[in-house]
């Protein structure tokens, strides 16, 4: 059947037309779950900023409610303002952490918007969006990969986004006639339908008879679900899927795909090599004012490049560690983790708190009553060896208003069991983290962090 018939008939399955139409967090219908109705572009992450700065160390029950839905401003900007990791919170009031005071310099710098657009992305690579570490540099390479499996290699498909970019000048109905529009737009088989392979499959003609199709449906504030095209109503002109996230969507690929799979001699090559490789689309920008920028907040953008690369080590199973007297170390304070003096802090705070949390399990395995575990003696304590294991991940901590880094939340494990919360299928992760759960739900609520069992599940990216 031509492509143009496959795409028309399939707009009538209501199924097929609501999957591709939603942009909300479980829908096909968007690329990157942070891209949303309220975060259509990564400017955005300026307003929210702004936002959030009016109302610092205000307590949430004084944040004015908007009189027409009754909810407060700030709350469409509360998880990205989290977990971009620009803002913290303690005591139901958000504060500005060393990234957050890095990105409001930025804003005062003067800089120009495509100046700020590069920053912005660098300030936010490590968030941790769909409670996931890393977020950026993973979906991107999850995308490539469900290109790579419909037979589009990642050059070809870097070439595409590349092209989009430097076509983004073109009018908004132009956008319809490029193939990285329906790349984006069906990304995603719905159940066992692929129509993406099909536009894949087909002939230039084909593609060129649907893109000319689709360019001429009406897209204005009166379109409804009953027109037939999926990406019409997407694009409607009152909709939260706009050009600009289209735009973003290819931007954030294309430099995460060119920029974050590749080894670096060290942090300033990276910087280097990123503003280089931005400065070859957008030639326009200050490089140099923007790498100044970058070197006066080295500390917060180093940490950025170290957690990206998994270079940072937050273990808490060195098998080397120096002493630490407890005296020396406040294990009662809520470390900034934005940037990179709080490395030696966080260290010697996990070093007591592991210990500790040995000590009271017996170094034994809290899941031993559940797998019957077994043990070797560790040649260095003599003792059963066992590992320790943020049962919350330090990964989620800006989620929190105290610190995750209290004994109730380090739990002794057999290497056994602490790989296999890790890298276990769910259906062996889930029975296991319910255990782990329930030993520890009281205790975790004693020192302030209230979290359900769904909650924690999300977080260890189980599905219910």
């Amino acid at each position: 059947m031509e492509l143009l018939n496959v795409y028309k008939d399939l707009c009538k399955n209501d199924r097929w037309y609501n999957a591709y139409c939603s942009t909300g967090e479980n829908s096909n219908g968007k690329i990157l779950f942070f891209l949303n109705t309220n975060y259509r572009n990564l400017w955005v992450f300026e307003a929210g900023y702004n936002v959030f700065k009016e109302i610092e160390n205000i307590g949430r029950d004084q944040w004015i409610h908007n009189e027409n839905h009754g909810e407060e401003k700030e709350k469409q900007h509360t998880v990205n303002m989290l977990r971009s990791k620009i803002f913290s919170r303690a005591a139901n009031k958000y504060y500005r952490n060393k990234k957050g005071l890095t990105f409001g310099d930025m804003l005062e710098g003067n800089f120009s918007k495509e100046e700020r657009w590069i920053i912005i992305y660098l300030t936010i690579l490590n968030g941790y969006f769909a409670n996931m570490p890393n977020y950026i540099k993973i979906r991107s390479n999850d995308i490539v990969n469900m290109m790579e499996k419909r037979g589009i290699n990642k050059k070809d498909y870097i070439d595409m986004l590349k092209d989009f970019i430097d076509s983004c000048d073109i009018g908004d109905t132009e956008i319809y006639m490029h193939d990285y529009l329906y790349f984006d737009s069906f990304y995603k088989n719905f159940e066992d339908i692929d129509f993406l392979q099909v536009f894949i499959n087909a002939s230039d003609a084909e593609r060129t008879k649907l893109k000319e199709y689709v360019k001429s449906q009406p897209k204005n504030r009166e379109i409804t679900k009953k027109e037939t095209c999926t990406i019409s109503y997407k694009y409607k002109s009152t909709g939260s899927y706009v050009k600009s996230t289209l735009i973003d969507n290819a931007k954030i690929q294309y430099f995460s795909l060119i920029l974050l799979n590749d080894t670096y001699e060290d942090y300033k090559s990276f910087i280097d090599y990123a503003l280089k490789k931005y400065s070859e689309i957008y030639k326009g920008i200050d490089i140099k004012k923007i790498k100044k920028f970058i070197d006066s907040h080295e500390a917060v953008y180093k940490l950025i490049y170290e957690e990206v690369f998994n270079i940072v080590k937050y273990s808490l199973n060195f098998r080397e560690e120096k002493e630490v007297n407890e005296q020396e170390v406040n294990l009662n304070e809520k470390i900034d983790d934005t940037d990179a003096s709080s490395f030696d802090k966080y260290n010697k705070v996990s070093t007591v708190l592991k210990k500790l949390a040995k000590t009271n399990s017996n170094y034994r395995c809290e899941l031993e009553d559940f797998f019957g575990c077994q043990y070797f003696t560790s040649k260095e304590s003599h003792r059963n060896y066992v590992e320790v294991h943020h049962l919350i991940p330090r990964a989620v901590g800006n989620d929190f208003e105290n610190s995750l880094e209290v004994v109730e939340n380090y739990v002794t494990l057999c290497p056994h069991c602490h790989r296999l919360l890790h890298f276990g299928e769910d259906v062996e992760r889930k029975p296991a983290l319910h255990n782990l759960y329930l030993k520890r739900k009281e205790l975790l609520h004693e020192k302030g962090l209230d979290i359900s069992e769904k909650e924690l599940k999300d977080y260890y990216l189980i599905e219910n």
